[in-house]
């Protein structure tokens, strides 16, 4: 009587064990190699994947001899693994309102989905290009599927802001001509941007101001009148 494992395994050991009714010797040969005298059980270890046969063979003291072979299959474990996606993106904070996305599995995959800002997944290949994104937070979402049906997934997520205002105000202004026998002048100016204003004529401080500016009693020579305008990031200029 022999017993052994399973008819199909995925174990790469074995133990086998054997006895007789009545008092032999026993011998055992593992697929097909020559047979050695043995004891039960017998622990095998390191198998190849496939097929194998274990056969023992019992001889009584009259010359009596029985056999008896078990045979199994060592299978590959099953694959019970979820893909790993690795998937790379824009910076975590970033001014651009495009993105690329790419992304690789670690095994064979039967298709990726994709889907930016939880729309519906749908097919997708890497990379993935995205223009005219909204200011905010952004989140791109890629799954898989690998050959046995364990499903994978990975997610980047980033913001768009609000691309930093460094240019100052550019001021136009109106005013006299160059050369005037007029002793009054009125200024005006408007800038390119929302902005605050502060004037000067010649050499007195900057004070704030609204266009239309109007001075009158002037003396005779040159006259400079000098606008300064701040927008809502803190930026200034001087015309």
């Amino acid at each position: 009587t022999i017993t052994g494992p399973a008819a199909e395994t995925s174990s790469r050991s074995a133990t086998l064990t054997f006895s007789a009714n009545e008092a032999v010797t026993f011998t055992c040969a593992l697929d097909g190699a020559t047979p050695a005298g043995c004891t039960t059980p017998v622990e095998l270890t390191e198998l190849a994947l496939g097929p194998h046969s274990f056969v023992v063979e019992a001889t009584d003291s009259a010359g009596n001899v029985a056999t008896v072979t078990h045979s199994w299959t060592i299978v590959p474990p099953p694959d019970t693994s979820a893909p790993v996606i690795t998937l790379a993106g824009p910076a975590h904070e970033t001014h651009d309102t495009t993105a690329q996305l790419t992304f690789s599995a670690n095994e064979t995959v039967a298709g990726f989905r994709c889907s930016l800002d939880d729309a519906s997944l749908a097919g997708c290949t890497s990379p993935v290009n995205l223009a005219g994104l909204a200011l905010g937070a952004h989140t791109f979402r890629v799954e898989a599927t690998d050959l046995a049906g364990n499903a994978g997934a990975a997610t980047h997520a980033w913001t768009v802001k609000v691309v930093p205002d460094t240019a100052a105000p550019v001021v136009t202004i109106g005013g006299p001509p160059a050369t005037t026998s007029s002793t009054s002048a009125t200024l005006t100016f408007t800038a390119d941007e929302p902005a605050t204003f502060r004037c000067a004529l010649d050499s007195e401080p900057f004070a704030a101001c609204e266009s239309g500016v109007t001075h009158s009693d002037l003396g005779l020579g040159e006259h400079v009148f000098r606008v300064e305008a701040t927008d809502g990031a803190l930026n200034q200029s001087v015309t």
